[in-house]
């Protein structure tokens, strides 16, 4: 099996160097990034077979850690690998499969699931990017569906002023519970997304904002604008990161990293009182 090769990172991690760093994501990048996703989506769900019937393809894992954000600018929807074939609008819930958090409500119900399940799980991302925090997670799996079957859904103009008011009003469309309520389509949401981002910025624009978001700078790139960096101490200092992130480009980019939930693997005389070098990338991993 063959993949293609995203250089860059998941939204999940971009979201959890934002709240590291107390940084929300811009407004634009949050609509570029739902943009990309529900082109996506369209193109999956509107999939024919070679006699030009449609296959009834939902993806059913629409999450932060699914979004691929390129340095390049490109946004990516992985992991197909749970996508199902409706064999009709009543198709049976995979919702094991998929964390609640990102669920529709009728993933969780077990009941009958079609595309627009998708845009629930879009409708969550895009609240998450602009809010800058999760909109159903609990406790455990049981608080997290509780809150989402029955909890109050916040406007993203509630948490955050600078969200316009025809941003938020896509998002809270697509977070409709009954799905007779949301988005015909992927398309429709689309055009939503498209006609509330008339005057975002373009793809030089975004891609400097996802450069930022991971505190990168891109070196074969002149048009993106170098990051402030500052001198690491040479104890502890772990040497480069994989996945773009500059050693030393924050003093504390270690401790941002490990409140953020990562992992950084270290070799033997690495640490206090060793000289910093390189480590290999194979002993560097983010869980």
């Amino acid at each position: 099996l063959a993949l293609e090769y995203v250089r860059g990172g998941s939204l999940a991690a971009g979201l959890q160097y934002g709240a590291a760093a107390r940084r929300l994501m811009s407004v634009d990048l949050a609509l570029w990034v739902g943009r990309a996703v529900a082109a996506a989506l369209e193109h999956v769900h509107g999939a024919c077979d070679v006699r030009g019937m449609p296959l009834g393809l939902r993806h059913g894992a629409v999450s932060p850690g699914n979004v691929l954000l390129g340095f390049d600018g490109i946004v990516k929807l992985a992991d197909f690998g749970i996508a199902s074939v409706a064999l009709g609008e009543n198709e049976p819930s995979r919702a094991a499969d998929v964390h609640p958090a990102y669920q529709a409500p009728e993933q969780v119900a077990g009941g009958g699931v079609d595309a627009r399940a998708d845009l629930f799980g879009l409708g969550v991302v895009l609240h998450e990017m602009l809010t800058g925090r999760p909109l159903f997670r609990g406790k455990n799996d049981l608080d997290t569906m509780t809150r989402l079957c029955e909890g109050r859904i916040p406007s993203p103009r509630e948490l955050r002023r600078d969200c316009p008011e025809e941003v938020a009003a896509v998002v809270m469309k697509a977070l409709q519970r009954d799905p007779a309520e949301r988005y015909r389509s992927a398309g429709a949401m689309l055009a939503a997304l498209e006609a509330a981002a008339l005057g975002a910025g373009g793809l030089l624009a975004m891609r400097r904002e996802i450069n930022a978001v991971f505190e990168r700078e891109d070196r074969g790139d002149p048009t993106i604008p170098k990051v402030k960096t500052e001198a690491a101490p040479a104890a502890g200092r772990a040497g480069s990161v994989a996945g773009g992130l500059a050693a030393g480009s924050r003093t504390d980019w270690k401790q941002q990293l490990e409140e953020a939930g990562h992992r950084i693997g270290e070799e033997p005389g690495v640490g206090a009182g060793a000289e910093p070098r390189e480590l290999p990338r194979k002993q560097v991993r983010f869980d």
